[in-house]
């Protein structure tokens, strides 16, 4: 529902038009990126404030994983209807959603603890950027370059990803 809303509004715009690049850029990195990694964020305040004295750091981290797949699921159920199986799979096996999701949880459970503000901005910062950059390199009519970039942050993010659980 956030991203229609920012997406009619960026419509009205008419700025996309003009520019397919812009347009890309501001899909990606704002209505995509942006509304989907602050909605996981104002997800985990509202579990994790509950009972701050109970939750540990490693907790903050599995909840933020659990959010993510929420999302990350949600996205891909939309996917099954526009792209064809092996992006499915891929999507499904690589779960991107959820290491941005356990990046975030680090972050915050590092600033839970050492009380700087400065992680809970990473903390949504690092998984907006990462988000959009990877949607974005997947953007139609971009050099072939773009292709690097999705291929290596996907293995960065995945490694993170199975770093974490072990």
């Amino acid at each position: 529902l956030a991203d229609a809303a920012v997406v009619l509004l960026w419509r009205l715009t008419s700025i996309g038009e003009k520019n397919r690049i812009v347009d890309l850029l501001f899909r990606t990195f704002v209505v995509n990126a942006t509304v989907e990694e602050t909605m996981k964020f104002l997800t985990r305040k509202k579990f994790i404030k509950k009972d701050l004295a109970k939750v540990s750091r490693l907790d903050v981290i599995t909840y933020m994983a659990i959010a993510a797949m929420g999302f990350g699921l949600f996205e891909d159920i939309l996917y099954m209807f526009q792209t064809n199986i092996g992006q499915i799979l891929v999507r499904g096996f690589l779960m991107g959603h959820v290491g941005y999701g356990m990046i975030m949880g680090r972050l915050y459970g590092k600033e839970m603890k050492e009380g700087t503000t400065l992680y809970k901005v990473l903390g949504i910062l690092i998984p907006i950027l990462l988000h959009g950059l990877y949607n974005f390199s997947l953007g139609e009519d971009l050099p072939e370059v773009f292709n690097f970039v999705v291929v290596t942050e996907t293995f960065i993010v995945t490694a993170y990803l199975i770093y974490s659980i072990f």
